[in-house]
């Protein structure tokens, strides 16, 4: 499966943000788990990804998106089989996304043995 994440899929002003043909688009955090969690739950698997960061107030940014992705299957973010794009006008953020996927590629037995981490906070107590 190939996922583009922007939330302007559908914005007539913005053609060059909807969902290239072949592609699912996904226009928020909730959108772009479950189509994660489809194909990673599916034989179809991800081939591709294209992130934008800034997806408006109510969903999470695709750098914490991508973060996600690294904690919840970091096979996917460290494959060199696996292209992954990032489209942001947030050039900011779209170089920090981009070099964290290359340290996560360069670290790639570290950034898949982090998936098994504890939450370090999980253990204080929370009164």
């Amino acid at each position: 499966m190939k996922i583009w994440l922007d939330d302007q899929l559908h914005d007539p002003a913005a053609p060059n943000r909807h969902t290239p043909e072949g592609w699912v688009g996904c226009k928020d955090g909730k959108e772009f788990k479950a189509a994660v969690t489809k194909a990673m739950e599916s034989d179809e698997g991800i081939t591709a990804l294209d992130l934008d960061n800034d997806l408006g107030e109510e969903s999470l940014e695709g750098h914490e998106l991508l973060q996600w992705m690294v904690d919840t299957y970091p096979e996917v973010i460290v494959s060199e089989d696996v292209l992954i794009n990032i489209h942001s006008a947030n050039e900011v953020e779209a170089r920090k996304m981009e070099s964290n996927i290359k340290w996560w590629r360069k670290n790639k037995e570290e950034t898949i043995a982090m998936k098994d981490r504890k939450d370090p906070w999980a253990t204080l107590d929370k009164h």
